[in-house]
């Protein structure tokens, strides 16, 4: 019947990538209980294994992964032939404003033969698109309701959004069990977790990816507000990536000692996990800030190069420090990968983020 659509979406793959798109998932499939929801993305098996992980411990409503590959064409070919046997119906970009422009998937989405719905210029020229939906600025509009404007469509409307958001993208018994299983003697909400560390932006110029360490927050500062915390008797749990190791090392024995050091200890399923037991979560632009708003925790952002409207998470216990330096938003704009001194972040102070957790705890 009318429940049985086959949906192929088509979204970055980052960590906070997946937290924008998942509830228009979710809402899809509450629509179309019996349709088959496939997510297309472009990386290798380092990103599957990223993505599964995430979905390991959400309710997962993904009923297949494929990613294509811009250097491995034997490899797109074999996934455009599994793709063209699934029958799919109708394809989405759910993409936001900043990240670069590409046909490649729009491309795919075509060969596969299905109806391509994506926002206004998303595609370069809007190239093998189906049907266009406008947009607002990105200025005026958060990127888990950007993904939701795609779903106007199919008359999926985003007051659904916010219900959908909060405690419905993980699953509770799943993180309960990863949490335990990590043993870290530490009970509910008596931590404030700080996430150290951020993906680099990334841009594509003359057809080759240009990248810039622009979203993090000096290492040294939160060092400093990690001891800090620590002062005013609040437990603090440091996590981060693999990435974030080498920053780390060279401070380590300035961290106090009953601060629990995480980071690159951790996969994602479980830094999610530890996120769920905690009383607040800090951070900069980075995925995992992005899953604890969704598990309605408090948190607090530090933005530089996008604004708060487009980027904090997600949410009425989502607060940011944003410090509107005239050369920001350039996130998106090329300008990003070329700045050498990011005073948007850098003139964050520890003294201001650590009087706000104060405020908010």
């Amino acid at each position: 019947g009318d429940n049985m659509k086959k949906f192929l979406l088509n979204a970055s793959s980052g960590i906070g990538d997946i937290m924008f798109f998942l509830p228009a998932v979710l809402a899809l499939k509450e629509t179309y209980p019996d349709s088959q929801i496939g997510f297309l993305f472009r990386g290798d098996e380092t990103t599957k294994e990223t993505v599964s992980s995430i979905l390991s411990i959400a309710h997962n409503k993904i009923d297949d992964l494929q990613y294509y590959n811009n250097s491995n064409f034997i490899h797109n070919f074999k996934v455009l032939l599994q793709l063209k046997l699934q029958k799919y119906e109708y394809g989405m970009i759910l993409k936001y404003d900043g990240q670069s422009k590409s046909v490649w998937a729009a491309l795919i989405l075509k060969l596969v033969g299905c109806k391509t719905i994506a926002l206004d210029g998303y595609v370069k020229e809007n190239q093998y698109i189906d049907n266009i939906v406008p947009v607002a600025k990105r200025e005026n509009i958060h990127n888990v309701d950007r993904c939701f404007e795609c779903l106007k469509y199919f008359g999926i409307n985003s007051e659904y959004n916010e219900n959908i958001y909060y405690r419905r993208i993980f699953n509770k018994e799943k993180i309960e069990k990863t949490y335990t299983q990590l043993n870290l003697g530490l009970s509910n909400e008596e931590f404030i977790v700080l996430c150290v560390g951020a993906n680099k932006v990334s841009f594509k110029i003359n057809g080759k990816y240009k990248s810039n360490d622009v979203k993090n927050w000096p290492i040294e500062n939160w060092i400093v507000l990690a001891n800090s915390l620590n002062k005013e008797n609040i437990r603090v749990v440091l996590v981060g990536g693999k990435n974030d190791i080498k920053k780390i090392i060279d401070c380590k024995e300035r961290l106090d000692n009953s601060i629990l050091n995480l980071v690159g200890r951790m996969n994602i399923a479980e830094s999610i996990s530890i996120l769920e037991y905690a009383k607040m979560v800090v951070g900069c632009d980075t995925g995992l800030m992005h899953c604890a708003a969704s598990l309605n925790k408090r948190t607090l952002m530090l933005l530089g190069g996008i604004t708060p409207i487009q980027a904090q998470g997600y949410g009425k216990n989502s607060e940011s420090i944003y410090l509107h330096k005239q050369c920001s938003p350039c996130f998106g704009t090329g300008k990003d990968v070329f700045c050498n001194d990011p005073v948007c972040m850098k003139e964050i102070s520890v003294e201001n983020v650590l009087e706000r957790i104060l405020n908010i705890c």
